[in-house]
């Protein structure tokens, strides 16, 4: 409750990326002098690979008062080799395996459009803009409103 979530989407974008960028609240430093600029993070990315991190500031060893980011990660193409699914390739194999923990139920498909209808509802400005762009330009002017900075 109360915290901000801002979903950025576009198609024919400068990129193919589907990532997911959780920033924790800001702590007060308690150090003397460098303290971090940035919060910590974690990282979703699904596609083109699947990885995750988690960034954190950490006190450097020793007896200074510095902090630098430490980033954890997992690769699962490092871990398991890549190999590039063709589209709905294991979702019908599991649908042919009658598995359906790879399927939803009705009740959250309608729950899913109930959040739908009411973000269509409130007729927000859709913004245009040249295929292979970073996006609108109006999306500078929402950053620079809201105090937001995007994570790339």
């Amino acid at each position: 409750q109360g915290v901000p979530c801002y979903l950025k989407t576009g198609k024919k974008l400068h990129k193919r990326d589907t990532v997911i960028h959780i920033r924790f609240k800001e702590v007060e430093c308690l150090l003397a002098k460098a303290c971090p600029s940035d919060a910590n993070w974690l990282t979703i990315r699904i596609a083109p690979e699947g990885v995750f991190s988690l960034t954190l500031n950490a006190k450097k060893p020793g007896y200074n008062d510095e902090l630098l980011p430490i980033e954890m990660s997992y690769c699962h193409s490092c871990q398991f080799g890549y190999r590039d699914s063709q589209a709905y390739e294991v979702l019908l194999q599991e649908v042919l395996r009658a598995q359906q923990s790879v399927s939803i139920r009705f009740d959250e498909i309608e729950f899913a459009w109930r959040i739908i209808d009411n973000i269509v509802a409130q007729k927000l400005p859709l913004y245009n803009y040249e295929p292979g762009l970073h996006g609108p330009e109006e999306i500078h002017d929402f950053f620079k409103k809201y105090n937001v900075r995007w994570r790339v």
